[in-house]
């Protein structure tokens, strides 16, 4: 955090600091065991003031597992992604223990095809303690078609997938602990068969 604010005073790199952390979609503070509570609260001030509504992950240490953030090799838990759809009501609590009660997910179930437009305006109104985000849906405008939808941060990719024999109609979706769950119908509406 001290660094931080040093670089942002820093006329040789300050510019550089400051687009990084304006273009980012997901910032990590680390290591805040090594500062005060004091340096802590100017640097989420300073933050905010350049990229407000970024979704910032508190870190200390090296337990922070990249694929939450970057996605990686993560796949759904098999135990969950069965091939028959279920509403997001009768799927089970969280899917994945993160080892770290700062993170939370859930995993959704697409029991028909959803309209385009419904799902942007679901995926542009998700709150920001959604980091993560991946999975497999079928537009009602292309129902033969499987999209893989990818978030993280605030970017989102909805691109049409090869096509494949049967395919697990799922989103998984990780967040901050503040994030809400299957109690939450904004969250969980679109998968819940009407």
């Amino acid at each position: 955090c001290p660094q931080f604010l040093s670089q942002l005073e820093d006329p040789l790199i300050n510019d550089a600091v400051i687009t990084q952390l304006v273009e980012a979609d997901i910032i990590v503070m680390n290591k805040l065991a090594l500062t005060d509570a004091a340096t802590i609260t100017r640097v989420h001030r300073r933050i905010d003031q350049l990229n407000p509504g970024c979704p910032t992950v508190i870190n200390d240490g090296e337990n922070l597992q990249p694929t939450l953030l970057l996605g990686g090799d993560h796949r759904l838990d098999a135990s969950t992604a069965g091939s028959t759809p279920r509403s997001a009501s009768v799927v089970p609590g969280p899917s994945h223990d993160h080892g770290d009660s700062r993170f939370r997910s859930v995993v959704l179930r697409q029991t028909e095809p959803i309209h385009r437009e419904d799902f942007n305006r679901w995926v542009e109104a998700l709150p920001p303690s959604i980091i993560r985000g991946k999975g497999f849906i079928v537009l009602a405008e292309s129902p033969g078609e499987a999209w893989l939808w990818q978030k993280v941060g605030r970017s989102t990719v909805l691109a049409r997938y090869p096509a494949v024999e049967e395919i697990a109609l799922a989103l998984v979706l990780i967040g901050t602990s503040a994030m809400s769950g299957y109690e939450d119908p904004s969250l969980t509406g679109l998968f819940v068969k009407t």
